[in-house]
């Protein structure tokens, strides 16, 4: 299975998230917000809350978990998941064992 983190372009690690406020209210505000500002700049909508959502989500997550979370096609998030992985903002990682993606 492939999956996504941020990508910590300067080695600076990010600040710890807790798994309590990536499903809050104020995170879905948070995911929503960043949506509507990147797409003022130019993104798709739904990258900017791809984006906001692995702000939020302490852990690596799946194209499967992010259609959950964001309730969006899996075609949509595979599309943008690599406009944000080709921007440098995403990585793919690959778990251990795991042969898919």
């Amino acid at each position: 299975m492939v999956q996504f983190v941020l990508n910590e372009m300067n080695d600076t690690p990010i600040p710890a998230r807790s798994a309590s406020f990536a499903r809050s209210p104020a995170a879905a505000e948070f995911i929503e917000r960043m949506g509507v500002i990147l797409a003022e700049d130019g993104l798709p909508r739904i990258a900017g809350r791809i984006f906001a959502l692995m702000l939020v989500t302490a852990e690596p997550l799946s194209l499967d978990q992010m259609v959950t979370r964001l309730e969006v096609s899996k075609g949509s998030v595979s599309q943008e998941t690599r406009r944000l992985e080709q921007r440098g903002l995403l990585e793919r990682i690959g778990l251990p064992g795991d042969r898919r993606g």
